[in-house]
């Protein structure tokens, strides 16, 4: 059986967002204020911006889901509630209505053989729920006490009750695991409830905590235990006051027998996901603020986890931050970081030298007062000790590295093993260019014998690596075309050097084939070391390596058809 009874269309003003990171909250009564639950006289502040605060009648405080004292509200069952004067944002067209609730009786006036009160979480609707705008969510026996004569009133089949325009709905077939209980003192029987309705679906939450555990007993979503669809009756708007605890009906008043941790509507339907998240969050005294980034790591490396605090613990408190192990096991959780504090906020964290390398680690977050440990990020961690490999850089240039004085030209770069961000550098003479920060680099600023290389950095997490291309000589002149020996420059680099260098130079297109004869010689003239080359495409273009000489100061004499040059240099090992 589904029963049908409905309400509204309303107009939706703010739009604020739960402290989760969840919007359009548009009132969510903590019943907490400055750290203290307000009583009568007073007020019960409405923490989500939108100034619905409302005024308790026989509230008193109560301890937590979490074990505050004075952190959620007592309601005595027959005189207590607390009444929210109606506005523009408590009249949205669509709804999700949040609660964290713990009975310890449940409410019974029996209106006809087969249909008795409810206990009345929150209510917003006039007398007899036969206005479009009307919504309210309760507890009830009603859905499972359908068969006259048999239905008698019972208190081990109270379901959840969406109430909402001109229908009443739930389940006529109870799902497994939908009744709620009263708590006991071995079972604290704390229950997050939600309801949502787009105008057309209805969707039920429901999850009883494990206060006892240190962990969550859903997974990565909470999915709705019963829905239905169809009803295409909207939610308008009405004026009534926003009963929690009660209803508004002076001869069925509902009442709550109970505490309640927290309250929050909502002016759309939330996702699954976002019903998670809401959750989490009144589970959790403190939990890691979402997205979390941090999924590669290395030993030694420093980095921020961003948490948020449920309202403000008691002082003194110190947060920290947890490290399991690499199959996400906290049995021998490790301390990387900590912060004395009571309210959100930051904590810088290190991963230890010497942590095994590792695909499935996690990290928590634990607080001291209260003792509670928050769920892990939700997304496994990386720690590597392998160093990636060192780019391999090639450099070229574009027209030619012969070049009329003011010729633009354009340097590119080749990379492996940059990975998925490199960093660039140019260089001209072995001095970083400034700006030059991109894999290509165009100038018109040349020298005759500038050399222009690239450094490219992997920018990997661990252990980054430099690499460094081979420098380009530019040959720059007036005109090149006009090019005779007196024009001819040489270049030998690097200089200094460990005895392995670079000879370049041009020597113009006449020349292709010449042979080429380069003696080095000592301080004294003596010929150390000969190496022939050939003169292709104008260019001379050879490596030398001469490991064997030692240290000192040098000559390199090169000699081809009457040209010949000397270059000064130095090996310095």
């Amino acid at each position: 059986m589904l029963l049908l009874t409905f309400m509204g269309m309303g107009v939706a003003e703010a739009q604020t967002l739960y402290p989760a990171g969840v919007s359009g909250c548009v009132g969510r009564w903590n019943f907490s204020s400055t750290g203290s639950f307000v009583t009568v006289p007073g007020t019960v502040y409405d923490v989500s911006g939108n100034l619905n605060h409302g005024t308790p009648h026989n509230v008193t405080p109560a301890r937590s889901l979490r074990y505050w004292a004075n952190k959620a509200a007592a309601f005595n069952g027959n005189s207590s509630s607390v009444i929210v004067p109606s506005s523009s944002t408590l009249t949205p067209s669509q709804i999700t209505m949040v609660a964290l609730v713990q009975f310890s009786g449940f409410w019974d006036t029996t209106i006809s053989a087969c249909n008795h009160s409810s206990s009345q979480i929150l209510s917003k609707a006039d007398v007899h729920w036969n206005s479009l705008g009307d919504y309210g969510m309760a507890v009830t026996e009603q859905l499972y006490n359908t068969a006259a004569p048999s239905c008698i009133y019972t208190t081990v089949n109270q379901q959840l009750l969406g109430q909402l325009g001109t229908v009443t709905s739930g389940p006529s077939q109870p799902p497994v695991g939908s009744y709620v209980n009263v708590a006991t003192a071995s079972t604290p029987s704390w229950y997050f409830m939600a309801i949502s309705y787009s105008g057309d679906t209805i969707r039920y939450y429901q999850v009883l905590i494990d206060t006892t555990a240190a962990g969550y007993v859903v997974g990565n979503t909470i999915t709705p235990y019963f829905s239905v669809s169809g009803i295409n009756t909207p939610l308008l708007a009405n004026s009534v006051p926003l009963y929690i605890g009660a209803n508004s009906d002076p001869q069925f008043p509902n009442w709550l027998t109970g505490a309640i941790d927290e309250v929050a509507i909502f002016n759309r339907v939330l996702t699954d996901s976002e019903m998670h998240v809401i959750y989490n969050y009144m589970w959790s005294a403190v939990s890691i603020k979402q997205p979390f980034t941090s999924t590669y790591l290395c030993p030694g490396a420093t980095f921020d986890v961003p948490y948020i605090a449920n309202d403000t613990l008691p002082a003194p408190n110190t947060f920290t931050v947890q490290l399991s192990d690499a199959t996400g096991s906290f049995a021998s959780a490790v301390a990387i970081g900590s912060i004395p504090s009571t309210v959100s906020g930051t904590i810088s964290c290190t991963i230890p030298i010497g942590t095994p390398a590792g695909i499935g680690y996690r990290i928590r977050i634990f607080s001291s007062d209260p003792f509670f440990t928050s769920r892990d990020n939700g997304k496994d961690i990386t720690i590597s000790n392998t160093p990636p490999a060192t780019p391999s850089v090639i450099i070229s240039a574009s027209p030619s590295t012969h070049i009329v004085s003011g010729q633009s030209v354009t340097f590119s770069s080749t990379v492996t093993n940059g990975g998925p961000n490199p960093i660039y550098q140019w260089f001209k003479n072995g001095s970083a260019i400034v700006g030059a920060t991109s894999a290509t680099y165009t100038t018109t600023v040349l020298s005759n014998t500038d050399v222009i290389s690239l450094s490219v950095s992997n920018n990997a997490i661990c252990n980054a690596s430099t690499g460094y291309s081979t420098g380009i000589l530019m040959v720059v002149t007036m005109d090149v075309a006009s090019l005779n020996q007196e024009d001819v420059q040489i270049a030998l680099f690097p200089n200094p050097n460990k005895g392995s260098f670079s000879v370049k130079g041009f020597l113009g297109t006449a020349m292709n084939g010449k042979q080429v004869v380069m003696e080095i010689t000592n301080a004294i003239g003596q010929v150390i070391y000969t190496h022939n080359a050939v003169i292709q495409n104008g260019e001379l273009n050879t490596q030398l390596s001469v490991s064997a000489i030692a240290s000192g100061m040098y000559m390199l004499r090169i000699k081809t058809d009457g040209l010949s040059k000397v270059e000064r240099f130095t090996i310095d090992k």
